[in-house]
């Protein structure tokens, strides 16, 4: 295997990964931008899902509901249930309680985990 200074879209979402890992917001933003823009890389579903990652694990759960709104393709679980998980982490009871609904209105046999992680919102924020 040859190795080029061209990245593709596997390493793109593992530096993704590693800036959601790392809370490096604006670097996460500027390799998302970059991939189409300076390196002609196609964005998938799973640089969405990273970026959207991102935003929900440094509590910015408003640019992580308007990233999913405004993506090129109809939000799937994947990336609804991702930020499901980031209302959970930090006990967002308004957004978890409707990203839940949208997700419990998407697909029958994924109905569990949704439930489980709108619970788990719901005991967070009762907890005083």
């Amino acid at each position: 295997m040859k190795l080029t200074d061209n990245p593709d879209e596997v390493c793109f979402a593992i530096v993704l990964l590693c800036c959601s890992h790392a809370g490096k917001i604006r670097g996460g933003i500027q390799r998302f931008l970059a991939m189409s823009f300076d390196f002609s890389v196609a964005v998938t579903r799973n640089h969405y899902c990273c970026l959207i990652d991102l935003f929900g694990r440094t509590g910015h759960l408003a640019e992580a509901a308007d990233l999913i709104a405004h993506m090129p393709f109809e939000p799937d679980s994947l990336e609804l249930r991702c930020l499901l998980g980031a209302c959970r982490t930090h006990g967002n009871l308004e957004h978890g309680a409707r990203v839940a609904s949208f997700v419990l209105g998407l697909r029958g046999e994924e109905c569990a985990s949704s439930y489980v992680f709108l619970a788990s919102i719901y005991t967070h924020a009762l907890k005083i």
